[in-house]
């Protein structure tokens, strides 16, 4: 189950980020900006989900790893809103798109191809 959840978060993260890529070539810069918001919400839901269950037995090193992911999830979070913000100004919107993608092509990486590599 938990493989067809990581499958369908992986596939929307890149179909929303190319589609965002698309929109802005074409000129709909608003458009554009709104769906670069999709994937750092939805990573932010999983970290916060993922810290939120803890085992009870967690380490200090594993909290800190959920706290760095948080902190990572919520810049991706706040890049997007000022790019929505300020969507005439493309350099925005860029510097928001190549750190999710970055982070897009970790989470497909991690999906398709870890259990090959492992």
């Amino acid at each position: 189950m938990e493989n067809a959840l990581a499958f369908l978060i992986a596939g929307l993260a890149l179909a929303t980020l190319m589609t965002a890529l698309v929109y802005q070539f074409l000129g709909k810069l608003r458009a554009s900006c709104w769906l670069l918001l999709v994937f750092p919400v939805i990573l932010s839901v999983v970290a916060f989900l993922s810290y939120s269950n803890g085992t009870g037995t967690t380490t200090g090193t594993e909290i800190r790893s959920d706290q760095n992911m948080a902190i990572f999830c919520i810049s991706l979070l706040v890049l997007s809103v000022l790019a929505i913000l300020r969507p005439r100004w493309r350099w925005l919107f860029w510097l928001a798109w190549l750190p999710n993608a970055i982070a897009c092509g970790t989470l497909v990486y991690l999906v398709l191809f870890w259990h090959v590599f492992s």
